[in-house]
C-alpha cells in the first residue's frame, strides 16, 4: 500500500533515533511522517513531560525549511492559554527539535467518537476558547489553515489547546495568498475553487465546520470521496437538525457563507448571543495575550538549585532566546501558574513578579506587557551536535505509527472548480457511506432527516456507543529500533492524510477512515503533521509522572479529568472492569496486551467478518472519575487504522462489556 511504501523509506539520519537530546531523555515515539517525528520526553532536571517534534532537515529542500522556519517563528510569537506552548529549540545541522507542551486528555476528534455530539452549553464553553485563541492569531496577523476537530486538543482540565501549526502563515490584510492548505471537510469553498484570499476568511468557514461538529455530531459537508466533498463544500448545502437552537443556528450560518466577501469577520461575531450567552464578557474581546513574568522565586531556586548563572538566565529570557537556560523557567513557571489556578501553592507573601523589560520588537515576545509585531526571528543558524552515543537496544518500541487525517499540503495545485477532479487512488478501495448508522442516544441520521432548513446532502455521523535551541545538545544518543522498553506503552498513530494547495473535500470519518491508505497527496505535509497535535496521544500513559501528576501511583486507577456517559462509567471494582474489558475482547475475537495494570492495547485485523485494510489500534484505559469516590470510567483512545471502524468497534465493545 502507498502508506506501507512511505514508511519503508527511512531516514539515514540517525539523530531521529536518539535516546537523548539536551536536557530531555526519550521515552517513546508518538508518530512519525516523511519529515518529522514527536516523541513523548522527560525533561532530566524539572521531571515535566514534553513532546518533542524531530524534523529532518536532510530530507527538505529550500522551500520546506522555509516553511518549517516559518512555524517555529510563528510558535515562538503566540503566547495564549488556548494554544500549544514551545519551551526550546534545538538545532543541529541535519535536525530542529521543536520542544513543546503536553497535553493530555486528546483530540476532540477522539472525545466525539466516544460520547457523539456535545450539549450546546459544553459546546459553547469550549467553542468561546477556540475564538478565543484564532482571534488572538488574528490580531497577530496569523492564520492557521488547518483548523479542525483533530488539532483541538483537550488539557487535563479539558480546555481547548489549539495544536498544529505547521501550515500557519502570516497574512497581509492588503495582499492575497494562493495555497490551500487544510482538511477537506473543513476547507473553505474558495479554497476549491482556486480562488485567491486573504486569510482569515479561511479559518473562520472553518470555525463554522467545528460548531456544526460539536453540536451535531457530524460533518455538514461530505461525500465518499475527495471529489464528492469537494461538490458537496462548494454547493454550501447542510442539514440543520431540529434540536440546534434558533441561536446557534444562526451563528453556524453565519459562518457558512460560501461568498467570502460576505462572511463575517470574527469582530462581527463580538455580541453573537448564543457565544456570550451565560457569560458576561466575549472572547472576542477579551486580552488573553499571556505575560510571561519575572518570578525571582524561580529564578533563584533555577541559580541555587541547578547552578546556572543568574544573569545569564535573565539575559536569555529577555532576549526571547528559546534554549534550555530558559527551557528549564518556563516549565517551572507554567508548572507553579498552574498549581497556584489549582489552589495548590498558597500566594507569596513577596511583591507580585515584575515583568521582565521589553529588551526587543521581536515578535515572539513572551516578557513583556506588549508585543510589536515587525519583526520576525527565527531559529538561529545550526549548530553542532554534542558526540552520539550508542546504547544498548533496550528502550524502543516499535509500534504502528500515526499520520495526518487528510490534509492537502502545498504541492497541491487547485483546478477550476468546473473541471471534473477525481483522484482514483482515493475511489479505490472506498466503502459506500452509509446513512443507515444508528445513534442509539442521540438517532442523529432519524432526526435530522426530519427537518432540514437546505438541501440535503450526505452526512457522516459521528456516533457515540450504542445504548446510551539554540543551545547545543548535550548529547545525541541513538537509540537500536527494536526491542520494546520495558513498560513502555502504547503505539503510536500515524496521522491521516493532510492536503495544502486547492483541491477537492471529504467527511470528518468518512473521508479519513476509507484514505489512512491513500496518502499520496501529502508528501509535503509532514513538517506539521506531527506538531503540537501528537501531545495528545501521551495522556493514557501508566507511566506518566509529570511535574502535576506528582502523586501518580500506577497500582491504581489515573484520576482523569474527562466527560464520560453512562455507557462507559461504573461503580464496580476497577480490577473487575478490567477483567470484563478482556473478556469483552476475547468474546470479538479482539486482539489485546496489557500495557498497564489498568491499560489494555486492542489490535483488530477483522472485524465482523471483512479484513480491514489497515489494523485497527486503541487503548481503553480505566480511570478514576475525580471528586466521585468509587467511580470509574472507560476512555478510550485511537492509535491508528481507519476511523469508521474504530467507531464501530467502540460500539459493539461497550456494548459486550455492559458496565
Amino acid at each position: 500500500m502507498p502508506s506501507d511504501h512511505k514508511r519503508g523509506h527511512e531516514s539515514k539520519n540517525p539523530e531521529l533515533n536518539v535516546a537523548s537530546i539536551g536536557n530531555y531523555i526519550i521515552i517513546r515515539t508518538l508518530g512519525e511522517g516523511n519529515f518529522a517525528k514527536v516523541k513523548l520526553a522527560k525533561h532530566k532536571i524539572t521531571g515535566a513531560e514534553v513532546a518533542i517534534k524531530f524534523i529532518d532537515k536532510t530530507k527538505m529542500d529550500p522551500k520546506k525549511i522555509n516553511k518549517m522556519y516559518r512555524e517555529v517563528r510563528i510558535l515562538k510569537m503566540l503566547h495564549h492559554p488556548n494554544i500549544i506552548k514551545l519551551y526550546e529549540v534545538i538545532e543541529t545541522s541535519h535536525t530542529v527539535f521543536l520542544v513543546m507542551e503536553n497535553v493530555s486528555n486528546g483530540e476532540l476528534y477522539d472525545y466525539l467518537v466516544v460520547h457523539g455530539k456535545m450539549k450546546e452549553k459544553e459546546a459553547r464553553i469550549k467553542f468561546r476558547q477556540i475564538l478565543s485563541a484564532v482571534s488572538y492569531c488574528h490580531k497577530k496577523r496569523v492564520i492557521h489553515r488547518d483548523l479542525k476537530a483533530e488539532n483541538l486538543l483537550l488539557d487535563a482540565n479539558n480546555n481547548i489547546k489549539i495544536a498544529d501549526f505547521g501550515f500557519s502563515n502570516n497574512y497581509d490584510p492588503y495582499d492575497k495568498l494562493d495555497t490551500f492548505c487544510g482538511s477537506p471537510p473543513y476547507a473553505a469553498p474558495e479554497l476549491f475553487q482556486g480562488r485567491r484570499y486573504t486569510g482569515p476568511e479561511v479559518d473562520i468557514w472553518s470555525l463554522g465546520v467545528i460548531l456544526y461538529v460539536m453540536t451535531t455530531g457530524c460533518l455538514p459537508f461530505n461525500g465518499k470521496n475527495l471529489h464528492e466533498v469537494r461538490e458537496s463544500v462548494c454547493r454550501g448545502k447542510y442539514r440543520i437538525p431540529f434540536y440546534i437552537t434558533d441561536s446557534c443556528e444562526k451563528l453556524i450560518k453565519k459562518f457558512l457563507v460560501r461568498d467570502p466577501a460576505k462572511r463575517a469577520s470574527l469582530d462581527l461575531f463580538r455580541d453573537d448571543p448564543w457565544i456570550n450567552e451565560g457569560f458576561t464578557d466575549s472572547p472576542i474581546d477579551v486580552n488573553t495575550d499571556e505575560i510571561i513574568e519575572q518570578d525571582d522565586e524561580i529564578i533563584d531556586k533555577i541559580v541555587e538549585k541547578y547552578k546556572l548563572d543568574r544573569e545569564t538566565l535573565i539575559n536569555h529570557l529577555n532576549n526571547k532566546v528559546y534554549d534550555e537556560f530558559s527551557a528549564i523557567y518556563y516549565l517551572m513557571y507554567y508548572d507553579k501558574k498552574s498549581k497556584k489556578e489549582k489552589g495548590l501553592l498558597k500566594n507569596s507573601s513577596n511583591d507580585e513578579p515584575s515583568s521582565f523589560k521589553n529588551n526587543s520588537n521581536d515578535e515572539s515576545s513572551s516578557f513583556s506587557s506588549k508585543k510589536n509585531t515587525s519583526n520576525h526571528s527565527i531559529v538561529q543558524t545550526p549548530i553542532n551536535p554534542g558526540p552520539l552515543k550508542l546504547i544498548s537496544p533496550v528502550s524502543i518500541k516499535q509500534n504502528p505509527v500515526r499520520t495526518r487525517r487528510f490534509t492537502i499540503d502545498s504541492t497541491y495545485h487547485p483546478l477550476p472548480f468546473n473541471k471534473d477532479v477525481i483522484i482514483n487512488k482515493f475511489s479505490q478501495n472506498q466503502k459506500e457511506n452509509t446513512n443507515n448508522d444508528t445513534d442509539n442516544n442521540n438517532n442523529n441520521n432519524t432526526i435530522i432527516k426530519e427537518y432540514s432548513n437546505e438541501e440535503i446532502t450526505n452526512d457522516s455521523v459521528i456516533k457515540k456507543p450504542t445504548e446510551t535551541s539554540n543551545m547545543p545538545p548535550k548529547h545525541l544518543v541513538p537509540i537500536p529500533p527494536d526491542k520494546p522498553p520495558s513498560g513502555a506503552p502504547m503505539g503510536r498513530r500515524l496521522r491521516h492524510n493532510t492536503i495544502s494547495e486547492a483541491v477537492p473535500p471529504v467527511s470528518i470519518r468518512q473521508f479519513a477512515a476509507n484514505n489512512d491508505n491513500n496518502n499520496n497527496n501529502n508528501n509535503n505535509n509532514i513538517l506539521q503533521e506531527n506538531s503540537e497535535e501528537e501531545e495528545n496521544t501521551n495522556n493514557n500513559e501508566n507511566n506518566e509522572t509529570s511535574i502535576v501528576e506528582e502523586n501518580y501511583d500506577p497500582t491504581k486507577p489515573r484520576s482523569v479529568r474527562f466527560t464520560m456517559n453512562t455507557n462507559t462509567t461504573s461503580s464496580k471494582a476497577p480490577d473487575e472492569i478490567i477483567r470484563s474489558v478482556i473478556m469483552a475482547c476475547k468474546a470479538l475475537n479482539i486482539g489485546h496486551k496489557m500495557i498497564g495494570r489498568y491499560l489494555v492495547e486492542c489490535s483488530v485485523d477483522e472485524f465482523e467478518g471483512v479484513v480491514l485494510e489497515e489494523k485497527a489500534t486503541f487503548e481503553v484505559e480505566v480511570c478514576k472519575l475525580p471528586r466521585l469516590d468509587n467511580m470509574y470510567g472507560l476512555k478510550f483512545k485511537r492509535l491508528s487504522g481507519p476511523t469508521n471502524e474504530y467507531k464501530e468497534i467502540c460500539e459493539k465493545l461497550i456494548k459486550y462489556i455492559k458496565l
